[in-house]
Parts: C-alpha cells; structure tokens; sequence
C-alpha cells in the first residue's frame, strides 16, 4: 500500500487483532471474502491498510459473528471480543499491561494514544465531570458501537467496575460518550 501522510490508515496490528478474536470462526470462505475486501489473513499483514478497507471489514465480521442485529449492536460485540484479541498482540499486551498500571481515570486520560496504536488519524477531548464520570469526544466515528465496545471493554481491563459508555451525540464529525465507572 503507498499512501501520503494525510491519508487515513488502520495499522496492520489492528487487522491482527481483529483476526486473533475471530480467526475460530472463520472458514476458508470468509478469508478468501476479507481477501477481496482488502486484507489478505493467509499473509503477512501490511503495514497499514486504508480507512475504507476497516470500513468493509468490520460489518463483515459484524455480520458472521452477530447476523440480524443492528450494524451498530453488531460494531460493539466485535469491538469487545477485538480488545481480547488486541491484547494478544505485541503492542496490546504492552499497552494494557501499562493501563492496567494507571488505572481506569488515567488510562481514558490516554485514550487518543491508545486508539493511535490502532491508527493515524484518531483525535479525542476529554471533559472531566468527576473522578469516575466523563466525556470523551471522539473524531470519525462511523459506528458509536465500536467505540462503545472498546472503551467498555478496555476500562474494565484498567481495573474499572460497573463500566458504563453511553453515546450522547453523534454526528458527521464525530461522538460524544459519557464513560462513568466504579473504582
């Protein structure tokens, strides 16, 4: 893949971790359909891929592993089952070892670094409106589920209970998520 550096790309480690939570349930027949949506599963993972192939992929998945739920419903069940698979990686079991370190009010103080692991483009704001209560605005947001799924998952893995996110807005810029928790 050649790409400028204003281009909007998804790392090969994202792909690997999307693979690692779902490689059990998928046949030969869904790697050769990923194949033509852009990424190839039986070869080495590029580098980086473009935005609109994760934009292909994750409904695929969505649609094998939560068929006839809404596609948003179905973006967060992907998105907790990836942060496990995530966390199998290289960079993931890194970044989580560390998160699990600071803590769920620190490790969402992170968040922007953390979905930069994942991709060149992610940019966040974060508003505190207590210790175990904010908002996190998040830039291309395609499915609100997704960022949902991850940001639940991965505050659990920082030591957070209760983990609630809630999309407040959504709209072509981005979202807004209310993200409380219990220490």
């Amino acid at each position: 893949m050649t790409s400028s550096p204003t281009d909007k790309v998804i790392f090969g480690q994202t792909f690997d971790g999307l693979y690692r939570a779902f490689q059990r349930e998928l046949g030969a027949e869904d790697l050769a359909a990923l194949k033509a949506l852009g990424v190839d599963f039986e070869k080495s993972l590029l580098a980086a891929y473009p935005l609109d192939v994760w934009y292909r992929v994750l409904p695929y998945v969505g649609q094998k592993v939560a068929p006839g739920l809404p596609e948003n419903e179905q973006a967060f069940r992907v998105a907790t089952r990836f942060i496990q698979g995530f966390e199998q990686t290289v960079i993931g079991k890194a970044a989580f070892a560390f998160l699990r370190l600071l803590g769920p009010g620190r490790a969402l103080q992170r968040i922007e670094r953390q979905f930069r692991n994942g991709n060149n483009y992610s940019q966040t704001q974060l508003t505190a409106v207590s210790a175990t209560d904010y908002l996190l605005r998040c830039n291309e947001v395609r499915w609100p589920g997704w960022y949902q799924g991850l940001v639940t998952e991965g505050m659990k893995l920082a030591g957070g209970k209760d983990v609630k996110v809630d999309c407040v807005t959504h709209d072509a810029e981005g979202a807004t998520f209310r993200v409380t928790w219990r220490a």
